[in-house]
């Protein structure tokens, strides 16, 4: 996020955040020591909370009467610098369930109160703390990849995200995704993968296949990467990357579990099961 001309605010992953200072750090005095710029870690300045929800934004607005929260007013991936009863606060508009959602961070000596200030006005709103459970089913449903997807084999193609790959400039890694095997027709990609009975849930790491009773090894398209129980639509639903992934959508294949000597039919769907459009954000 751009707070002023120079001065940027960058959220990562919290499992890897030392990581990544780590990483910038090395670019800044090995890679790019001519550069002037400064990274320092403020974690510890900041406590956050998330508003997701088709009725965040009321309840954000109920929070900063004084701000304008409307969709022209606070466009998605918009920032905005406020106050919460005096106290210093930034509003990012950014979601990681695909719903309409905001982060708020306050200086972190008013964490609390800033929670206390949300639930207080929240509860006209039926609010309700959710934790990663439900986060990760949310992420799944949209198809939203994280790190399962994310593993260290998949290139941006594979997950769907070659919007953000840019056809016209030089960037680190350009190089490598233009190699034959990153281009490959059959190359794995992302899809949504749901039980014919409605009712029968996958395991994580399973194996997509043509023939469950093929001898072994059974030739296997893909895998299972993350898996739930759709809420919206009430029945089990999970991400794969598998070969070919696009073109087996509509498709009527087995997910087979050694560990669990699971073999389920299945057929394959989109990755974005609920709200394809991205209409919610």
């Amino acid at each position: 996020t751009r707070i002023s001309e120079n001065h940027y605010h960058m959220t990562t992953t919290t499992a890897q955040a030392a990581n990544v200072l780590s990483h910038l750090e090395y670019y800044l005095q090995i890679v790019w020591p001519e550069l002037d710029v400064n990274v320092v870690s403020t974690t510890e300045q900041w406590a956050g909370a998330a508003i997701a929800g088709p009725k965040s934004r009321d309840l954000l607005q109920k929070l900063f009467p004084d701000i304008d929260c409307s969709n022209e007013g606070l466009p998605f991936m918009g920032f905005k610098e406020t106050t919460l009863s005096g106290s210093y606060a930034r509003i990012f508009r950014i979601s990681f369930s695909g719903e309409l959602a905001y982060e708020v961070n306050v200086e972190s000596n008013y964490g609390e109160f800033m929670w206390e200030e949300i639930i207080k006005c929240g509860k006209e709103f039926d609010i309700q703390p959710y934790g990663t459970e439900a986060l990760s089913t949310l992420r799944i449903e949209m198809g939203h990849v994280a790190g399962s997807e994310l593993d260290g084999r998949t290139i941006p193609y594979d997950n769907s995200l070659e919007g953000l790959v840019s056809k016209k400039k030089d960037f680190i890694g350009k190089r490598s995704l233009q190699k034959d095997a990153y281009i490959a027709a059959d190359r794995e990609k992302i899809v949504g993968v749901v039980p014919l009975d409605k009712k029968t849930s996958i395991p994580e790491g399973s194996y997509i296949v043509r023939d469950p009773k093929a001898k072994l090894p059974n030739p296997k398209l893909g895998h299972v990467s993350a898996s739930c129980w759709s809420v919206e639509y009430n029945n089990p639903f999970s991400l794969a990357i598998i070969k070919d992934g696009k073109n087996m959508i509509g498709k009527k294949l087995f997910a087979l579990s050694p560990v669990k000597n699971k073999s389920i039919p299945v057929e394959i769907v989109s990755s974005h099961y609920v709200d394809p459009k991205g209409e919610r954000v």
